[in-house]
């Protein structure tokens, strides 16, 4: 078998296993009072520092952007490779093989350096948020195969 049939049941398996047993599971637990209750709890009391630092993350939004990554609005409108390598959290040869010319084309040249629209990659980031190098590869061989 190969590696990509096997990851396919993989797959299949751990959704079969969230349908059936996790979210079963997850919906019997009261997630909302026992966040208020722990509220509750953990400010009634004066925290440390430490503690408040804590605090501040457990009940940040999940997806909060921390203070030291700069924000969407301070990042240019052409960026590097590096930086689209670091979004989308893959290796620069995987976006060789699988981006570049293929999801994404070069917009300006400095040097030999290419670069991108941001607008481009944020476009790619929210397709492929969480699913990794192999579906930008699965991406990239249908449209070279165009299937578009």
């Amino acid at each position: 078998m190969s590696r990509v049939v096997l990851i396919t049941q993989l797959q299949q398996t751990l959704m079969q296993l969230w349908d059936l047993e996790i979210q079963a599971t997850l919906s019997e637990i009261p997630t909302q009072q026992l966040l208020e209750t722990l509220k509750e709890r953990l400010t009634a009391s004066p925290a440390t520092a430490e503690e408040q630092a804590t605090l501040k993350t457990l009940f940040q939004p999940i997806g909060h952007v921390p203070d030291e990554e700069p924000l969407l609005t301070d990042i240019p409108e052409h960026v590097s490779v590096g930086w689209i390598v670091t979004k989308l959290g893959i290796a620069h040869s995987s976006f060789y093989r699988s981006v570049h010319n293929i999801l994404l084309f070069p917009i300006l040249r400095i040097g030999n350096r290419p670069y991108y629209l941001k607008a481009d990659v944020l476009v790619l980031f929210d397709k492929v948020r969480g699913k990794g190098s192999y579906f930008l590869g699965r991406m990239a061989s249908k449209l070279k195969s165009g299937g578009g």
